[in-house]
């Protein structure tokens, strides 16, 4: 459930507990302005009333609303993706916690930076609570500052890892090549030859990718997540045999890696094996209730076999508005198709190619239909646009049903 609630609503939570003090000082200050004073009452002391304790306070309310401000911008965004955040974080907290001890040691009053409540101490009052209020305050200081350091300079290291903007992965293949070479052990290796498979991959180069992922896995055979990695890339390079060979090792591996169920049936639904395929999606169906790409896949694995109230309940289970929803189509039209309803075949698969007109498969199955009609003008124009897909998205030129995440790695 926490997992759900945005990183900016942590943010303002935060910054909403950092302004309370303020926010309180600054409302005090007006409503015990001397001209709205109850002359009827006793005067107060107003040392604390000060212009430097106002200033003090709405500089602090003006800097915290534009951090509020800035959190939702796309500079924001990027800069809390980046090993730097955490870095960040330490430092800013390490910093205002300096300013807040040399402050106290300077007025001689000193107030817990964490603790249960807002209770400050004075030097001349409570000299023993005072002091160690203050040594707390510098034990948080210093791990924070540390912590700072460390965290930063662990950041500015060179790191094999993919970064998605296209100019930066040549950058990062030359640093995983300098890693790979100065690297200390086979796991270490291993790791790092995989990092530069998924930049391969983002290029394109599946060849090369599926080279570094060959090398990682003999270097670390038992690693389940190499095996799934490698299959997943076999999968989408059409190698299905050793696709489903490697999930088999991952499987085998971590029997509670749903990601691999998942692409092993998808591997099964590609080559026609759809009873194998039906049991892996119901795995994944059984740990995961809500997961619409079991049922989805599942669904047209039953239509295929002409299991058709099977079919028709898991296809009831994918929302509309699911990513999904094409593969939904495409399995009704299966259904259609059986049934001989060529019309209904062809409006089935003329959405669906309005959600994705780069399928081939939607393509050459509508020019079934067209072709079934008499339609023969069509059926050749739809014929000629699933073979050019063919040729531009699949090697092997095996028409793909199904539908799966681009996963980059199996966690």
């Amino acid at each position: 459930m926490l997992e759900s609630v945005p990183v900016q609503a942590w943010i303002l939570l935060i910054i909403g507990i950092w302004a309370i003090n303020p926010a309180r000082n600054l409302w005090d200050h007006v409503s015990h302005a001397p001209n709205r004073r109850d002359i009827t009452l006793p005067p107060e002391d107003l040392a604390w009333r000060t212009g430097t304790n106002l200033f003090r306070s709405a500089a602090s309310l003006l800097v915290l609303g534009g951090v509020a401000i800035f959190v939702f911008t796309p500079t924001a965004e990027e800069f809390a993706r980046s090993d730097f955040l955490v870095p960040a974080l330490f430092g800013t907290f390490g910093i205002l916690g300096l300013l807040s001890n040399i402050r106290g040691l300077r007025e001689g009053e000193s107030e817990p930076l964490v603790k249960g409540s807002s209770r400050s101490y004075r030097h001349d009052d409570e000299p023993a609570k005072y002091w160690l209020s203050v040594s707390w305050n510098w034990i948080l200081v210093v791990g924070l500052l540390v912590g700072a350091v460390a965290t930063g300079r662990d950041a500015m290291e060179p790191r094999c890892q993919y970064d998605e903007a296209t100019d930066e992965l040549p950058r990062s293949l030359r640093i995983c090549a300098d890693l790979i070479a100065d690297a200390a052990g086979e796991p270490e290796q291993a790791g790092l030859l995989a990092e530069r498979g998924r930049i391969y991959d983002l290029t394109g180069s599946r060849e090369l990718a599926l080279a570094d992922y060959n090398r990682a896995t003999v270097l670390d055979s038992e690693n389940p997540y190499l095996r799934y990695d490698r299959g997943f890339l076999l999968l989408r390079m059409n190698r299905l045999p050793q696709a489903i060979e490697d999930l088999d090792v991952a499987i085998e591996l971590n029997p509670d890696h749903n990601d691999a169920y998942l692409k092993r049936g998808v591997a099964y639904l590609r080559i026609g094996d759809l009873p194998a395929a039906i049991a892996d999606f119901t795995v994944l169906a059984d740990r995961e209730p809500e997961n619409p790409y079991a049922y989805a896949n599942r669904g047209a694995a039953y239509a295929g076999l002409g299991r058709v109230e099977e079919a028709r309940a898991d296809f009831a289970r994918v929302d509309r508005e699911s990513e999904l929803w094409r593969v939904v189509l495409q399995g009704r039209a299966l259904l259609a198709l059986r049934e001989k309803d060529y019309e209904q075949v062809v409006s089935l698969l003329t959405d669906a190619i309005a959600l994705n007109p780069e399928d081939p498969w939607s393509y050459r199955s509508r020019a079934d239909a067209y072709w079934e009609m008499g339609e023969l003008d069509l059926a050749r124009d739809d014929d000629d646009t699933a073979w050019e897909l063919e040729q531009k998205l699949y090697p092997e030129r095996i028409p793909v049903l199904i539908e799966t995440k681009e996963i980059p790695r199996g966690d």
